[in-house]
């Protein structure tokens, strides 16, 4: 880690040197992936790139760049044209990524949307996006014709894993076009016409859509080495299991990193305790993908106690903040297992990690390597989990919360964060870009997170800026308090929120769900939190007991959502 350069206090990657003379290609994204999966086809052979583990889909290497032809000619005909965005609602994971490759072939974009939106806020960012081309399935298809019949004009309807009354087929269209109506001519600047528009969670008022260009991703998978010659860096072959939608960032990201080094991503698209464990005997994953809130209800499964998990070489955990009781409890069972932490964001892709996407050399060199172990961090009574280095191309900022001052290592503030594959900006179609910037003159973004990094270059989330509240003059993050009510032994998941007070101005109070079979009481968690934690930190505001905590669109715990609840309940 280095704090060089003209600006003060800017933190850099361990790992920026491997970086310093990177040449990156001028193409579309489809045609580096091409040349990714052409490089070393032959060694991959009939391995799937993308498994749908709900539907028992496949998608094989061989078949990408074939079907993403196919399904460009198919869309060429049916008038889709350059700067179209084909808008999808679908819980497919596996062909959807192939049809995802023909729309960029073809110049277009690509937005995912959430299955159970409400109609009004689907047809919001329908008409963000002004699409002509929707994407839905069965289930999803009566709320996808009643957002979409609103717009105004013309849709194409296309429907996949079904049949659906007048939307032409995917899978005809994969079988059928012969491929010869793809124009290989369209035009396309890699570094302003956009490949992906995810949602952000809409954390902080409606979700925004975000826009990035074919070079975010192109730049990106560079800086980790690609294209790689899998078989000469006897690399691929591990198999991704992640609990993730298709909707967001993430999985684009998972899934193109897959392909980058020839592994295979299956994805489960809802997440059930029954069915899980069913999918990790199946598929036998070496590594696991888990957001935090999930991992602590697996944790808590009694079929934890009877499994085999000894092919499991590694779990990420990712899109909230981890605490070091997560951990802990997935070690039990887990015990070949490294853990990591992922750190990223729609807006950034990704920014930091212990292991996933790492540039082989880096995890290959056991000096570089002991660097990106998940640190555990006692500072001032409380243990934060890192989230490791800085990816090589990005650098990070520290900022006092009050007076916007550059801190130094070890100091917690607000999270800035700079890097070439930052979004375009969000997609703002008033304004005369079509766009609005998120970054300031010098490139800085800011994340909304509070954290600090320490000096070994590693980044600690602590939370997000706008979830901490005051108790008198104490400033408290929820998620110190449910790190330590997630030690109880009885507590499946928890959240917590600050709920105002107007003798404190405001108090913590927690919702949780208890583990099956297990039993507790709120004066019990009371004492808990207050005999591990100082006093502006107890649960003021009470406790209640839930059978399910609600979830977000990200898979994370809905604080925003709690909080409008604890303010009715105290009503």
């Amino acid at each position: 880690m280095t704090m060089t350069g003209k600006e003060e206090h800017v933190f850099r990657s361990s790992f920026a040197d491997m970086v310093k003379e990177i040449v990156v290609p001028n193409v579309s994204y489809p045609t580096f992936a091409f040349d990714c999966i052409r490089k070393n086809l032959k060694f991959l052979g009939d391995r799937a790139a993308a498994v749908d583990a709900v539907r028992g889909q496949h998608l094989l290497y061989k078949d990408v760049e074939p079907l993403a032809v196919r399904f460009a000619s198919a869309l060429t005909r049916k008038g889709f044209e350059k700067g179209d965005v084909m808008f999808y609602v679908t819980y497919n994971a596996a062909l959807l990524f192939a049809l995802q490759f023909g729309v960029w072939l073809c110049g277009g974009a690509v937005k995912g949307c959430f299955q159970k939106e409400d109609a009004d806020e689907m047809e919001r960012q329908m008409m963000e996006v002004k699409c002509r081309f929707i994407l839905c399935e069965p289930e999803t298809a009566e709320l996808v014709k009643a957002a979409a019949g609103r717009l105004g004009w013309p849709v194409h309807y296309l429907s996949i894993d079904g049949a659906v009354e007048g939307a032409s087929s995917v899978e005809v269209m994969a079988s059928a076009d012969d491929g010869s109506a793809y124009n290989k001519d369209v035009p396309i600047d890699p570094e302003e016409d956009i490949l992906l528009i995810p949602s952000t969670s809409g954390s902080t008022g409606s979700p925004k859509g975000a826009l990035h260009t074919h070079r975010n991703l192109v730049i990106l998978q560079a800086s980790l080495g690609a294209p790689l010659d899998l078989e000469r860096e006897d690399l691929g072959g591990e198999t991704l299991l992640w609990v993730n939608g298709n909707f967001n960032v993430g999985p684009s990201f998972m899934f193109q990193n897959s392909v980058m080094l020839g592994n295979t991503y299956v994805s489960i698209s809802k997440f059930k305790k029954d069915s899980y464990f069913r999918f990790i005997d199946y598929h036998k994953p070496t590594h696991l993908g888990l957001y935090p809130y999930v991992a602590n209800i697996v944790a808590s499964c009694p079929e934890m106690e009877v499994r085999d998990f000894s092919f499991i070489k590694s779990i990420s955990l990712v899109g909230s903040v981890v605490g070091s009781s997560t951990i802990e409890n997935l070690s039990k069972y887990f015990l070949q297992a490294k853990f990591e932490v992922i750190y990223g964001m729609t807006e950034t892709l990704i920014i930091s990690s212990h292991r996933f996407g790492l540039h082989h050399k880096i995890l290959r060199d056991p000096v570089m390597e002991a660097r990106c172990k998940v640190k555990l961090l006692e500072v001032d009574g409380e243990v934060y989990v890192s989230c490791g280095q800085l990816y090589p191309l990005v650098e990070a900022k520290i900022l006092d919360v009050e007076s916007g001052n550059a801190l130094g290592s070890g100091s917690k503030g607000r999270i800035l964060v700079r890097s070439p594959y930052i979004m375009k900006g969000y997609i703002k179609s008033a304004s005369p870009l079509g766009y609005q910037s998120s970054v300031d003159e010098h490139g800085w973004l800011d994340t909304g997170d509070y954290g600090f990094i320490d000096e070994d270059g590693h980044i600690y989330i602590i939370e997000r800026l706008k979830m901490i509240f005051k108790y008198l003059m104490h400033h408290v993050s929820p998620a110190d308090i449910e790190r330590v009510i997630l030690e109880h032994q009885s507590v499946e998941s928890v959240g917590v929120v600050g709920v105002p007070d107007p003798k404190s101005t405001s108090a913590a109070k927690a919702y949780i769900v208890i583990k099956p079979g297990c039993c507790t009481t709120e004066e019990e968690i009371k004492k808990h939190v207050a005999d591990n934690m100082p006093f502006y930190k107890h649960l003021h505001g009470g406790v209640v007991f839930t059978d399910v905590l609600p979830e977000s669109t990200g898979g994370k715990v809905d604080r925003a959502v709690l909080l409008s609840r604890a303010i009715q309940d105290s009503k």
